[in-house]
């Protein structure tokens, strides 16, 4: 717990406007300098081009400060009336939020007693996050505040790859079933494929190119199988178009492809700040069909993806949510991810929770529906009166 002295901290609320205020932007910028290790998804740009797509509707930021120095800023959004939620667009279980690791506490405590403070907010959502120090952290803070704070386990986890210095000290950390696996799959494609090759694109137009091909793949193979998929939304697509092209274009990502018979067989997307140690994979995706199963070209693209990075310094690949089989062979580990939502009290967030479930229930339904259900609100509000 901190000490009086060291509560000298204060919060201010910047509503959320497009383009974002200057004085929003300054802080913003200085922030991800002293976050060293928060990646792309938190920079101010990627959600600028969100809520310029029509992608997110942001509600806007709380900057916690401690002696007039920033040491938090967390961005939000309105999911109703009385829940609100820390912003996490494709983001790959990283709540969108920015804070000083020297004074963490200090920007959780700050945050908490935003809440405490304001009547309007009777949940808070964290989202999903695979920090179980953070989650920790948030729970025993806010709950100094007198908040209760629930956390729910998913049954999803997210997979990291640690990795090593080089290519021949990563082979010997793995299964060896899984490096004999690895190898046989390079040796036979590379050798019965003369064309095939790997490529890291990263001139923006490039990519683009690239990226138009991978999204029409990746609505073909989840929007078919899964009953549909991110991409189904254009505005998702919009937005994701502009924040690749804006992330190659300042050396933060590249599209990674395996061509072979003239065609795409595997690509997807790379993030990656230059200095640290994490990299983020999205959308990883093979073209059926094209090459027999035997020659796993997803694990031949996977193979090279881990040289790529380790040639960058990277020491632990996010290969995002889902423990897939694939994914655990290059050294993965599945963390798990949690649900962490701090609500005024049981009673409170009970009804919170209840009456959002409700909102999001009404919002699917058909509109004919709705219709009707808005003519009987109107007519209980008029009798009522």
């Amino acid at each position: 717990m901190l000490s009086q002295t060291q509560l000298n901290i204060d919060w201010q609320s910047i509503p959320w406007s497009t383009p974002l205020p200057a004085e929003a932007v300054a802080i913003w910028e200085e922030m991800s300098r002293v976050d060293r290790e928060a990646p792309v998804f938190t920079r101010h740009e990627w959600l600028e081009l969100a809520a310029q797509a029509g992608a997110i509707t942001p509600w806007g930021i709380i900057v916690v400060r401690r002696n007039q120095q920033a040491v938090g800023l967390f961005p939000l959004r309105k999911r109703s009336l009385w829940t609100w939620e820390m912003l996490a667009f494709f983001s790959q279980d990283n709540p969108q939020m920015l804070i000083d690791p020297e004074h963490e506490e200090m920007a959780w405590t700050g945050l908490a007693r935003w809440m405490a403070k304001t009547p309007a907010v009777g949940a808070l959502s964290l989202g999903a996050c695979s920090d179980a120090r953070r989650v920790e952290r948030f729970q025993r803070i806010f709950r100094e505040q007198q908040l209760h704070v629930k956390v729910t386990p998913l049954a999803v986890s997210s997979v990291h790859s640690r990795l090593a210095a080089n290519w021949q000290e990563f082979l010997g950390i793995i299964e060896p079933s899984h490096r004999k696996d690895l190898l046989r799959a390079e040796r036979l494609l590379f050798r019965d494929f003369a064309d095939a090759r790997i490529e890291y694109l990263t001139d923006p137009d490039a990519c683009l190119e690239t990226l138009e091909e991978m999204i029409c793949l990746y609505r073909r193979r989840w929007g078919e199988t899964a009953g549909g998929c991110i991409f189904d939304n254009p505005r998702n697509v919009a937005f994701y178009r502009a924040a690749v092209h804006w992330a190659v274009k300042n050396g933060f990502a590249a599209v990674s492809t395996l061509r072979a018979r003239g065609r795409l067989i595997v690509a997807g997307t790379k993030f990656h700040i230059p200095g640290q140690d994490m990299l983020f994979e999205q959308f990883i995706i093979r073209v059926p069909d094209i090459l027999p199963n035997r020659y796993s070209p997803g694990l031949v693209e996977s193979c090279h993806s881990v040289r790529w990075a380790m040639s960058l310094g990277v020491k632990t690949i996010n290969q995002g949510a889902g423990a897939l089989p694939y994914k655990l062979m290059f050294n993965g580990s599945a963390i798990p991810l949690q649900q962490v939502t701090a609500v005024r009290g049981r009673v409170a967030g009970l009804a919170c929770i209840t009456a959002d479930r409700a909102l999001h229930i009404i919002k699917r339904l058909p509109v004919h529906i709705r219709h009707h259900l808005e003519l009987l609100f109107h007519h209980y509000r008029q009798n009522a009166r």
